[in-house]
């Protein structure tokens, strides 16, 4: 009986440390009020007119993958603004260049510290520049009125790659105090 308890609390460590020991540590992205952890070996840029900085991921000729945030401020709950601002870029994608935008899903999304957020999937196309992208938008409450959104942008194509690699971010995401 000892026995089985020991060799359960064995697998159970073991079950434990092995994932926690194979990740590497997190070099988490200290911004106002909050704070991920961006993809390893992404380069950072932030300009005088940026709030927030934006990562780049491996360098591309169509399009570089990358994260970039942004606040507002909104009163509403958090699905009332993913509602409005949905509304909005289907209403407006050409102001930013875009020939054709398709919702393609709305999800719940849960951070590792159990923050609840929602995830929605765009399909976009710019036609005259021949590209074909997806982008995944993250939207979390901050402080007060604060609203947050990430974004994610990589071609179409490596979508499947740089899906995972928005989400392993995102799940890092947290309010710092």
């Amino acid at each position: 009986m000892m026995l089985n308890r020991t060799l359960a609390a064995l697998i159970l460590v073991v079950g434990v440390a092995l994932p926690c020991a194979a990740q590497a540590p997190c070099r988490r992205n200290l911004e106002s009020g909050f704070s991920y952890c961006p993809p390893d070996g992404w380069a950072i840029r932030q300009s005088l007119d940026d709030k927030f900085k934006t990562f780049l991921g491996p360098s591309s000729n169509i399009l570089t993958p990358n994260i970039n945030a942004r606040d507002e401020d909104d009163q509403g709950s958090l699905a009332d603004h993913v509602a409005t601002s949905i509304k909005y870029i289907m209403a407006n994608f050409q102001a930013s260049g875009m020939t054709a935008v398709k919702l393609l899903d709305q999800t719940e999304f849960v951070t590792a510290s159990g923050l609840r957020g929602i995830k929605v999937a765009f399909h976009v196309e710019n036609s005259s520049k021949g590209l074909l992208g997806r982008t995944y938008q993250y939207y979390f409450n901050g402080r007060g009125n604060q609203k947050l959104v990430f974004t994610g942008t990589v071609v179409e194509l490596e979508r499947n790659t740089f899906e995972a690699v928005f989400d392993r971010a995102m799940k890092t995401f947290q309010i710092d105090k």
